[in-house]
């Protein structure tokens, strides 16, 4: 069993440690939006630990379980169907077709328990099924309590605002492309004006702690260790161009290949630049992708400080590779990225490209195709906002 510090507590921590708020949540029914990666401080999933502390009656204590992205076991690729059940508790996919609980199966709870870890960046789907599952059960009268998880990249903000026109599934909060947050923080600021906003409850976990401390339990797949975690703000990028981000390959989210890389050259520019972060040539097989089975030159990168800036690396890596190569090219937007606005409105996306749906703005896009550099594209978001 993974042991956290005894010194860390999370939301989950907070919950099971106050006696009042546990003889509360026993007269009630529950239901749990989490996966096995939320871990209590002893190493103990969430979904075994609430129910223990309960030791509620029948018709009380967890009656339902959600799964996010990735399912239940935080274990599968996106699109991949998700369990639909846990001994006897049911599990209900809230990726797909249907991406907040149903009145039907909210009927069933008194409140609405979210235990999920974030990785600090807009496009990243947890945050986004945490706020809308919120919202659908302070709709029906439900109380919700959010048990909250540190920001893994801390506090600082890179990358440019969302674009009210791109909101959607993966770039839906009014925050910074990394934004400095906590899961907690993002739901409460987009349900502040909610009318029943007082029946949300927010445990707040500590924060700003040495990542190197705590165990690593991968919150999805292809987050194969901390360090790609640190590396995803810039690495995520890539999945809007023609080239692969190591999904799919034991160094995903830590490599960038496709078979007209020239390497050994990108490797010696990246490790030109002040990012913390220093790369190496060598090849790749992605299992996954758009060059799935194919051996591909790339890079690998790795962080050399704790203060590396990927999303930088990112923006300048982007800029060189379309200047350099000009194989490179922008994915066009074939999965149809709907558009939702904040009366949760879904219309068609207002763009073609995958990169604007991904970073909630054509801005990054139409900059580089004018040929700005990585500098003043930087500068544009931060004193524009």
């Amino acid at each position: 069993m993974n042991n956290f510090p005894k010194s860390y507590s999370s939301g989950i921590d907070r919950l099971l440690a106050n006696k009042g708020l546990i003889r509360y949540l026993r007269t009630l029914r529950i239901g749990l939006l989490t996966n096995t990666a939320s871990l209590t401080n002893k190493g103990e999933p969430v979904f075994k630990a609430l129910p223990k502390a309960l030791k509620s009656p029948s018709k009380k204590g967890l009656n339902l379980l959600f799964a996010p992205e990735h399912g239940f076991h935080a274990n599968l690729e996106p699109g991949e169907k998700v369990d639909d059940h846990f001994g006897d508790i049911p599990i209900y996919s809230l990726y797909g077709n249907s991406k907040k609980p149903t009145p039907d199966q909210l009927s069933e709870l008194d409140v609405l328990v979210i235990d999920l870890k974030d990785v600090g960046v807009r496009c990243y789907t947890y945050a986004v099924t945490a706020a809308i599952s919120a919202e659908a059960a302070l709709e029906e009268g439900k109380d919700v309590v959010i048990c909250d998880r540190e920001n893994p990249l801390g506090t600082k903000t890179n990358g440019p605002p969302l674009d009210p026109l791109l909101r959607s599934f993966i770039s839906y909060f009014d925050v910074p492309f990394v934004h400095g947050k906590t899961l907690g923080a993002l739901v409460k600021t987009s349900l502040e004006k909610h009318p029943n906003f007082k029946k949300l409850k927010i445990i707040p976990a500590d924060q700003n702690i040495n990542q190197t401390i705590l165990p690593w339990i991968a919150p999805s797949p292809s987050f194969i260790s901390a360090a790609s975690v640190q590396l995803y703000p810039g690495l995520v990028l890539f999945e809007g161009t023609n080239l692969s981000e190591g999904r799919g390959t034991p160094l995903s989210f830590s490599a960038v290949g496709a078979p007209w890389l020239r390497a050994h050259e990108t490797e010696s520019v990246i490790n030109g630049w002040s990012t913390g972060i220093i790369a190496s040539a060598l090849t790749i097989c992605p299992k996954m992708g758009q060059y799935k089975d194919k051996t591909l030159p790339a890079v690998q990168l790795k962080k050399i400080r704790n203060n590396c800036d990927s999303f930088v690396l990112g923006i300048k890596l982007l800029s060189w590779l379309k200047n350099s190569h000009r194989e490179f090219k922008w994915l066009h937007n074939k999965d149809k990225t709907s558009h939702l606005r904040s009366d949760n409105y879904i219309g068609k996306s207002m763009t073609n490209y995958k990169i604007d749906c991904l970073i909630g703005n054509r801005s990054l896009r139409e900059m580089l195709d004018k040929g700005i550099s990585p500098e003043d594209i930087l500068n544009s978001w931060k004193f524009g906002r």
